[in-house]
């Protein structure tokens, strides 16, 4: 800030094509593309503690549940290619990957986007800004939900954002084209609509 210069030791793991998906509690999750097979990472970039998670293939829309300190930090994924997929890794208890393909006509996996877990739970927007979530069961199976749709649609010209909030859960936050108009809207649990 000072116009001091601050020298850091990088990491070998973090040398390469590196690329964020996603980040919280003062952690990010870095893929590391020049490594074969790709390499998945949890990153605390104040400490440069890493946590490598095991090899995954490419999952692109990706989030984890807490800090991977936690006992209950899970990361979970979409794959799409030939079939759609989830995958999750319980990083404090599974040495593995686990997942499962999923069985569904009504949803492009292409469309979906900003992953966000609650309850061990899956929140996706999809492209129109419906709200869907992908229920992760244990012992019954897991199931696809169609949670709440956007109020007024989301627009092609409007971006659209799932944010988790401790406080209220889940906001969805529109913005127009431009960034002059932002709208935020909190989900109602009891009745599954936005609420302005």
């Amino acid at each position: 800030m000072l116009g001091d210069k601050y020298f850091m030791k990088t990491p070998q793991e973090l040398i390469g094509d590196l690329r964020i998906h996603s980040s919280g509690y003062g952690w990010l999750l870095v893929y590391n593309l020049s490594h074969t097979p790709l390499s998945l990472m949890l990153l605390n970039p104040f400490t440069n503690d890493i946590r490598k998670l095991p090899p995954s293939g490419y999952i692109k829309s990706i989030c984890f549940s807490a800090p991977p300190t936690s006992s209950d930090c899970m990361v979970v994924g979409f794959v799409s290619k030939s079939i759609f997929a989830v995958r999750f890794h319980f990083v404090n208890q599974s040495p593995d990957w686990d997942g499962f393909n999923v069985d569904f006509d009504e949803i492009n996996p292409r469309s979906i986007s900003f992953p966000t877990l609650y309850d061990r739970d899956v929140y996706v927007l999809e492209a129109g800004g419906r709200l869907d979530v992908y229920k992760i069961m244990e012992e019954d199976g897991s199931f696809w939900e169609v949670v709440a749709e956007a109020p007024g649609g989301c627009p092609s010209a409007a971006k659209c954002f799932l944010v988790k909030c401790e406080e209220h859960r889940l906001l969805l936050v529109r913005m127009d084209e431009y960034g002059e108009s932002v709208e935020v809207f909190k989900l109602n649990q009891t009745t599954q609509e936005w609420d302005r």
